[in-house]
């Protein structure tokens, strides 16, 4: 204590630049000594596995970023990281797990950041890892998708800030700051908070006083999965939809033809598989662009006899369609099953059948089979908090 009186004194009084600067320096040093990574060993080893690439279609591609994280949480003011004393936490997951010491989905780092760690007043933190882009992605477009943040995000890539994504999801462009082949530094700056205008502020500013509130909630951090895409640079397929009708006995496709792309010509083409990837059904259309920008475009067909999905048979199909021209060229997949819905009176009807729903509340503890088993053929799904809506869709077993 007296010796950094002293030479704060001395500093002070005889204003001495390249002094002070030396003595800054050893005091980081001397501080940094408290801090260290944490280090992965055990079961934390085995949870850090590589990325798998996932070819969605011939012209788009994903990269699940699940799994571990480095974490540093921000606290006494902090507006950045040190370089050391970073943990690791689980993403999908939440830093407030657990209100009293560090949760288990986190290994703690070293430092000040972790003294007294309690997840649930902690207002912001970083994530941090290393993404490396496939040389097959070249020419595309990348996406970095946020499926549920608690509750604001600020994304950047090897420091550069690439864009944001405010609650609950978000979806920013990385394309300029990625290149095929070659790693990159993901860090991600999270901020939780009630208060949407607390969150505003603190985005616009990087000021931790805006974040005063502490609003309780169950979950703070990237709780949803992150995914890399990549789709083709320019015009895009987006927002498809498939309706089937069995009082029709028809199918019908639309989808947004999305980007800079002038009026004119293209090729639409429609490809339905079966379970074992084997062709059902195949279409091919040409239609002409209204205007320059997004249209909605797609076709209606006959479909006699197709293997309707029920609770009973959940057969589904998968289709696969295309756009091309001399402005674009992309394919999308779609999942789905055919069926139609409907009411009369106070009936129930599906695929032309009266249907008895036999509703059960829906518990996580339990699985859809052992539901399904004790006669319930109906889920209700209700939200057990704002930050944690809904849960995983089970398109083979639920109406």
């Amino acid at each position: 204590m007296r010796t950094a009186s002293f030479m704060f004194s001395l500093c002070a009084f005889f204003s001495l630049t390249s002094l002070c600067a030396s003595i800054r320096s050893v005091a980081q040093e001397d501080s940094g000594k408290e801090f260290s990574d944490a280090v992965l060993d055990g079961r934390w080893s085995r949870d850090l596995k590589p990325d798998l690439v996932e070819n969605v279609s011939t012209k788009r591609g994903k990269i699940v970023l699940n799994g571990l994280w480095k974490f540093y949480p921000l606290v006494s003011g902090a507006v950045s990281p040190t370089v050391k004393g970073w943990g690791y936490i689980h993403v999908p997951g939440s830093w407030s797990g657990s209100d009293r010491g560090v949760d288990a989905s986190i290994l703690p780092g070293k430092g000040n950041p972790w003294k007294d760690f309690e997840g649930s007043r902690i207002s912001s933190a970083f994530y941090e890892r290393e993404i490396v882009i496939p040389e097959t992605w070249k020419d595309r477009t990348f996406l970095l998708n946020l499926k549920r943040v608690s509750t604001d995000a600020i994304v950047f890539v090897d420091g550069k800030e690439a864009g944001q994504a405010k609650w609950p999801s978000g979806s920013i462009d990385l394309t300029k700051l990625l290149t095929p082949g070659k790693a990159a530094k993901l860090r991600i700056l999270v901020v939780a908070t009630g208060d949407a205008r607390e969150a505003d502020s603190f985005l616009k500013t990087r000021n931790p006083e805006y974040l005063k509130s502490l609003t309780p909630l169950k979950s703070r951090g990237l709780v949803g999965s992150v995914e890399l895409l990549s789709q083709p640079g320019g015009a895009t397929i987006r927002n498809l939809e498939i309706r089937t009708s069995t009082r029709k006995s028809e199918i019908s496709v639309y989808a947004d033809i999305s980007g800079s792309i002038p009026a004119g010509s293209m090729e639409m083409k429609a490809v339905f598989l079966n379970e074992k990837g084997e062709e059902e059904k195949r279409f091919t259309t040409t239609f002409k662009m209204q205007k320059a920008g997004t249209n909605r475009v797609g076709f209606e067909i006959p479909w006699e006899k197709p293997r309707l999905w029920d609770t009973n048979h959940p057969n589904l199909y998968t289709l696969r369609l295309s756009v091309k021209s001399a402005d674009i060229d992309d394919e999308v997949i779609q999942t789905f099953g055919f069926r139609e819905f409907w009411s009369e009176g106070r009936k129930f009807i599906l695929n032309g059948t009266e249907i008895r729903l036999r509703p059960d509340l829906y518990d996580a503890a339990r699985s859809p089979e052992s539901l399904i088993a004790d006669g319930f053929n109906f889920a209700e799904i209700w939200p057990e908090d704002p930050d944690e809506r809904g849960t995983a869709d089970r398109d083979e077993e639920w109406i």
